[in-house]
C-alpha cells in the first residue's frame, strides 16, 4: 500500500552472502491481503475490494468467508473454516513461480477477519546466514 508505506512483498537478491546480524528481525507479519470488515470476506489475489458476500458462507478464491464466525484465509494450503463459512482456497504452486501474499481471513458478523501474512523472497548466490537471536516471519494475523 503505496499511501500507507505498508505492504506484503519484500524482495531481496545478494550477488555474494547475507547475513542477518545479532538481535535482528525481518518481519512481515500481517502484511499480506487484508480481512474483511464485519460482514465481509477477506481479501485475495483475485478480489482485493472489501464486498459483502452473495452468500455468507462461500470464500473469496484464497480469502476467508464471512458468517458468525470468520473463516481463515488460504495460499499453500486451505484456510480453516469458520462456524457456517468456509476456508480461503489454496493457491500458488510448490515451484514458487509466482510470489503471492497471504489472504485475509473472513470476518464474524461483529468482528473484522485478520490479515495474511506477507511474502519473502531472498535469493543469494553464496551463504545465507542468520547469526545469533534473529528470525524472519511471514504469520498472518488469527
Amino acid at each position: 500500500n503505496l499511501s500507507k508505506k505498508s505492504g506484503g512483498m519484500l524482495f531481496i537478491k545478494c550477488l555474494n552472502k547475507f547475513v542477518l546480524e545479532k538481535n535482528s528481525r525481518i518481519t512481515l507479519s500481517y502484511k499480506g491481503y487484508k480481512g474483511g470488515q464485519a460482514g465481509n470476506q477477506g481479501e485475495s489475489f483475485k478480489n482485493v475490494s472489501k464486498e459483502k458476500q452473495k452468500e455468507l458462507n462461500k470464500c473469496n478464491y484464497g480469502g476467508g468467508g464471512t458468517g458468525i464466525s470468520g473463516a481463515g484465509g488460504g495460499y499453500a494450503t486451505f484456510g480453516h473454516d469458520g462456524k457456517y463459512s468456509n476456508g480461503g482456497q489454496q493457491y500458488g504452486d510448490q515451484l514458487l513461480t509466482s510470489m503471492y501474499m497471504g489472504s485475509g481471513g473472513g470476518s464474524s458478523e461483529k468482528c473484522q477477519g485478520g490479515n495474511g501474512g506477507g511474502s519473502l523472497w531472498l535469493y543469494c548466490l553464496n551463504n545465507i546466514e542468520l547469526k545469533e537471536n534473529t528470525y524472519i516471519s511471514c504469520n498472518g494475523q488469527n
